[in-house]
C-alpha cells in the first residue's frame, strides 16, 4: 500500500499489469511464464534457469542477466546461504515493521460520498501514531461502475497496518480489528453499517494471510550514514543478478517498488554503473 500517495490506473491494476505482459510479449524474444516452479538456477556468464509448468513439464530458459524480487520465497537458489557475512546487513539489517490486514466489504452506493475519490486515508485520531491503530486506507470503485450491476452494490476494501506479531495476526485478534474497522469509519461513512451488503470476515483474513508474501508491508532498517535515507544497494555477488523489490527502498513505500524496478532494469541495460 502506498504511503506517500494514491495511484489510480484507468481499469485498475490488472490492466497496467496486463499491458506489462503484453510489452514483454510483443518483443522477440520476449517469453511470459506463469504458474510454474523454479527447480534451479545456475548461474555464470550466462543465467540458466530450469523450470517446472503446470503439467509437470521440465524446460530451461538461459538469458544474460537475471532480475529477483527480495520477496521471492526461493530466494536461496540465487544467494547461498554459506555466503560471507555482509557488513551492510549486519549493521543496517532490513526489518518487517507491519503488514497490511485489507477487509473486503459489499456496499450500497448509497452510504458512499459522490465525489469520494478511490483511494482515501482516514486518520481516527490525528495525535496518535498514524501505525498505532491509526490509519485506515479505503478503496473503492466508481458509482459508474455500480450502475452497470443489477445489485447496485460497490466493492469496498479497508485497510489497517498491523505489527508483525503472531498474536496480532491470530484469528481472534483479526475478527476484532475487523469490527473496529468498521465502527473507526463511523464518523467518515455514517451510514456504512446499515448498507454493508456482503461481509465475510473469514475470507478476508485469508486473503490477507496469503497476501502476505505478494503485498508490500512496511519495512523498517537504520537510514545510511552519509545519505540519511533508507535505501540498500540491489547488486549481488554475481555480476549478472539483480535484486527489486520495496525493502531496497524502504522509505519509499509503493513508489519504492516500482523504482527499484527501474533501477534494477538500468543496471542490466548498462544505464546505471
Amino acid at each position: 500500500m502506498p504511503l506517500r500517495g494514491a495511484y489510480h490506473f484507468s481499469g485498475g491494476k490488472q490492466a497496467l499489469f496486463d499491458s506489462l505482459i503484453k510489452k514483454i510479449e510483443s518483443t522477440a524474444d520476449g517469453l511470459y511464464i506463469n504458474r510454474c516452479e523454479v527447480l534451479s538456477i545456475k548461474k555464470g556468464k550466462l543465467i540458466e534457469l530450469t523450470y517446472m509448468d503446470k503439467d509437470g513439464s521440465a524446460s530451461k530458459i538461459e538469458a544474460d542477466h537475471l532480475i529477483v524480487s527480495t520477496k521471492w520465497q526461493n530466494m536461496h537458489l540465487v544467494i547461498d546461504r554459506k555466503k560471507k557475512l555482509n557488513l551492510s546487513d549486519f549493521i543496517r539489517p532490513v526489518k518487517i515493521s507491519h503488514y497490511p490486514f485489507t477487509i473486503h466489504l459489499g456496499v450500497s452506493p448509497d452510504c458512499i460520498p459522490e465525489r469520494m475519490a478511490r483511494h482515501v486515508a482516514v486518520i481516527s485520531d490525528v495525535n496518535k501514531n498514524i501505525y498505532d491503530d491509526n490509519l485506515i486506507i479505503l478503496e473503492s470503485n466508481a458509482h459508474e461502475d455500480a450502475k452497470n450491476t443489477s445489485t447496485a452494490m460497490i466493492p469496498l476494501l479497508a485497510t489497517v497496518f498491523l505489527p508483525n506479531d503472531q498474536n496480532i495476526w491470530s484469528k481472534d485478534h483479526l475478527s476484532q480489528t475487523a469490527d473496529s474497522i468498521i465502527d473507526r469509519l463511523e464518523y467518515f461513512l455514517p451510514f456504512l453499517k446499515e448498507n454493508i451488503k456482503f461481509f465475510d470476515i473469514e475470507e478476508s483474513i485469508k486473503i490477507s494471510q496469503k497476501q502476505r508474501d505478494v503485498v508490500n508491508p512496511k519495512y523498517q532498517m537504520r537510514n545510511a550514514f552519509l545519505s540519511g535515507f533508507a535505501a540498500k544497494k540491489n547488486k549481488t555477488k554475481f555480476g549478472n543478478v539483480y535484486l527489486a523489490g520495496a525493502s531496497l527502498l524502504a522509505d519509499a513505500g509503493f513508489e519504492g517498488e516500482i523504482i527499484s524496478g527501474i533501477n534494477a532494469a538500468a543496471r542490466v541495460s548498462g544505464k546505471m554503473e
